[in-house]
């Protein structure tokens, strides 16, 4: 493996002098390094679990222009040649000489925002192979910047990160330490981390642990989001009427696209804590023209909805048609809210992108682009709601202080569909520790042995930001008696049992957990220090079973 002895390697980094001010001054507020967890593996909200799933921290408490003085191997390219291995190795990406690409994406749900990340095989230059990724990974934020780490395909051989543009290097525990590299794909200045596991790492623990380190080899102190940050969304479904939100979709006169569903945002809320740039898809719609499907979105600034949304990474212009924009193979959940590698174009309607998928061939995504017409964006932001929904199952109020405010408070009023599930008390196969259930074209596998755990989705959850930091609290159902088993391996806090914490942890692990009747609140992002703060202002509705 190659190593950098001394070189500055970030002299390609754009200067980001705002950026650097804003988080040195936390930094130095937060708790010291020493007391941080390390960063653990995670799996990704969607997508195939495939192999394993690294993530780091992606922001740093210094500058990367600094002089380099870390040493370490490089990073792969996110585009590159698979070299000649051995066919073990080699499982599920076809034969030396396959070409991959990793690329990340906007998600583009309404009401989430988040990133999609992707990797696929190639043999010559449109022989598809294999892919894999998924969507909704959080965006790298002030307190919570962790954001697209995925898996490779079939093997994990390949394993990836992107950072924030500050973060010098990632180091696996017991491992090496990869330099990160920008990508002109790559938009804001973000940096990846492409990287292969030793062997005697991947016989030992299907993950691994990483930090995320600065330019002068220090760790940098910050958690993740649990969960990207979630918005309330209204949906609808044709012949209904269309639900009224933040922003309207409608055919342009004369022309022949019909609605036939979508969701749109209840209220458009941005996230003043996202590094960088990131999109709020406003709303989301499937829609047919002269016969062929097509799905679009509405995406607005993810910070401060309302003005001009930053370029949408990897666009090309359409030639012939300006203002238009495609791309080929983009990671998107445009359709039915699941990740697929799509062709998309969009343009720019004010302050707002237009983006659309399906079709075959691009003259037909520009002429649905051309169909429809985006109406003005409501910024009316009325407070999150004081009181939970009707009927809902749980729920997160918070005692106003001046430091403290929610971004955004849902509930759920269904209870999670694996309660269901398990009231089957016939139909079950079993293998060995598992069993299996299908259920139409759906199949599921469960431990066969009873034991307690999660359920999801979650019954409620909150972002709040407290200063510039973002937190988010979650509620979750405890099926069964015991210990969940996610939170195996945690630690009491200060001798309490219903107040954990997992050291080490990271993402969907992380952070602190408190019992609650019949549920567990966890609370993540930012450091120790706010979240216990947070935690300290929260009063939490149970559920009522």
């Amino acid at each position: 493996m190659s190593t950098s002895t001394g070189r500055d390697d970030f002299r390609d980094l754009p200067i980001l002098g705002e950026l650097r001010d804003r988080l040195q001054a936390r930094f130095e507020s937060a708790a010291p390094p020493v007391k941080l967890p390390t960063r653990r593996a995670r799996w990704p909200r969607t997508g195939t679990r495939l192999g394993v799933v690294l993530a780091a921290l992606a922001v740093a408490g210094g500058s990367a222009l600094a002089a380099g003085l870390l040493s370490g191997q490089r990073s792969r390219p996110l585009t590159a040649v698979f070299q000649p291995g051995s066919p073990g190795r080699q499982t599920g990406y076809g034969p030396p000489g396959s070409t991959y690409s990793i690329s990340i994406s906007p998600s583009m749900q309404a009401g989430v925002i988040g990133w999609c990340t992707s990797v696929v095989t190639y043999r010559g230059a449109e022989n598809f192979d294999l892919g894999t990724g998924g969507c909704n990974g959080a965006p790298p934020a002030v307190g919570a910047p962790t954001f697209g780490a995925q898996d490779g395909i079939g093997s994990p051989d390949l394993s990836y990160v992107f950072t924030a543009p500050q973060v010098a290097a990632v180091r696996v525990a017991g491992g090496p330490t990869i330099l990160t590299r920008p990508d002109p794909r790559l938009p804001f200045g973000f940096r990846a981390a492409v990287f292969s596991l030793p062997e005697r790492l991947l016989a030992h623990d299907p993950g691994a642990a990483l930090s995320a380190l600065d330019s002068t080899g220090r760790v940098i102190p910050g958690d993740s989001y649990a969960e990207p940050v979630i918005e309330a969304t209204r949906s609808w479904r044709a012949p209904g009427p269309l639900a009224s939100g933040a922003c309207s979709l409608s055919p342009r006169r004369g022309s022949p696209a019909v609605l036939e569903s979508g969701s749109v945002l209840s209220a458009a809320i941005g996230d003043p804590g996202i590094l960088g740039h990131a999109f709020l898809p406003c709303l989301d719609a499937s829609f047919t023209l002269h016969g062929t499907r097509f799905a679009a979105a509405v995406l607005l600034d993810a910070r401060q909805p309302g003005q001009r949304p930053a370029e949408l990474p990897d666009m090309q212009p359409v030639a012939g048609h300006p203002g238009i924009f495609a791309r080929h193979r983009a990671m998107t959940n445009l359709f039915n809210d699941e990740a697929n590698n799509l062709d998309i174009a969009a343009r720019r309607v004010r302050n707002t992108w237009l983006v659309v998928a399906g079709g075959a061939t691009s003259t037909q995504r520009t002429a649905a682009l051309n169909a429809l017409t985006v109406g003005p964006v409501d910024l009316n932001r009325p407070s999150p709601p004081a009181q939970p929904p009707s009927h809902a199952l749980c729920w997160i109020a918070y005692h106003r202080t001046s430091g403290l405010r929610a971004l955004s408070q849902t509930a759920t009023t269904s209870p999670p569909p694996v309660l269901a599930l398990l009231r089957h008390r016939s139909g079950w196969r079993t293998h060995g520790p598992l069993k299996e259930l299908t259920i139409g074209h759906t199949t599921y596998i469960l431990p066969r042995k009873p034991q307690a755990f999660l359920a999801r989705p979650p019954c409620a959850t909150a972002t709040f930001l407290m200063g510039d930091w973002t937190l988010e609290a979650t509620v979750q159902l405890t099926v069964g008696k015991g210990l969940p088993v996610q939170l195996k391996g945690t630690t009491p806090i200060d001798g309490k049992s219903a107040l954990l914490r997992r050291q080490g942890a990271e993402g969907e692990r992380a952070g602190i957990w408190q019992e609650v009747r019949g549920a567990w609140l966890q609370i993540t992002g930012a450091t120790a220090l706010q979240q216990e703060a947070l935690l300290k202002a929260l009063t939490i509705t149970p559920p009522s079973h």
